[in-house]
């Protein structure tokens, strides 16, 4: 490995190093809460749930989701780095934004099964969920803000890939199977999903306009500055 090397993972490293810390911190902090049973817990429940049917397959994009924001976020890293620290600061703001909001108003939902309605593969890995998380803390859905970032973060990346229309549409359809995963597995309310989409919103904006890193300007322009 040459020193031209070596400087650029350092500088890779010193980038990611914010959001790397933060997840540690979110960890320690979101695994606290989930052990903290003896809190008040708030019900969380809309109508429309009773009318969205429990599906065991939608545990494949659930757990995909594993994946898929982490690979957003490396190749952000890679492919677009203003993109990349815009994308940090905004999952890092919805994230501690839950964090406070389930230590003042904690919340628990009733929706998932008593047992498993299919003896197959897909059940076992839903009733596998269920025994690691718990049916606490679920507003807003951070599963559900999380894709919508990195998301909105690819469609505005000016890497090549990103402008890969297969890509982008590959994208779009995971991102709404795992958005619809949330419901049908019964992890999540439909009012977790609309928090979640509201928070979004809200911090994509109050971000937006301060824009550090210059992500809205044109690409053109934004070369010609860094150049």
């Amino acid at each position: 490995m040459n020193l031209l090397e070596k400087k650029d993972i350092q500088h890779k490293l010193r980038i990611s190093a914010p959001l790397l810390v933060f997840m540690v911190f979110y960890m320690i902090w979101f695994s606290a809460l989930e052990q903290n049973t003896g809190s008040h817990y708030h019900v969380i429940y809309s109508s429309l749930d009773s009318l969205i049917p429990f599906c065991e397959y939608f545990i494949v994009p659930y757990f995909l989701w594993f994946a898929f924001v982490p690979a957003i976020m490396i190749y952000l890293l890679f492919a677009d780095e203003a993109a990349f620290r815009r994308t940090s600061l905004i999952l890092m703001a919805g994230m501690l934004f839950f964090l406070i909001t389930s230590t003042i108003y904690p919340t628990i939902l009733y929706l998932r099964p008593t047992e498993m309605p299919n003896d197959n593969i897909f059940c076992q890995m839903v009733a596998r969920l269920y025994q690691t998380d718990t049916p606490t803390n679920v507003a807003p859905s951070i599963h559900v803000f999380n894709t919508l970032v990195v998301l909105e973060a690819l469609h505005t990346c000016r890497g090549k890939l990103a402008r890969n229309p297969l890509v982008l549409i590959a994208a779009n359809v995971l991102s709404l199977l795992i958005i619809l995963a949330t419901m049908f597995l019964k992890q999540h309310s439909v009012l977790d999903v609309l928090s979640a989409c509201i928070m979004f919103i809200a911090i994509v904006w109050c971000v937006d306009q301060f824009d550090f890193y210059e992500v809205r300007k044109p690409a053109r322009v934004r070369d010609d500055i860094t150049a």
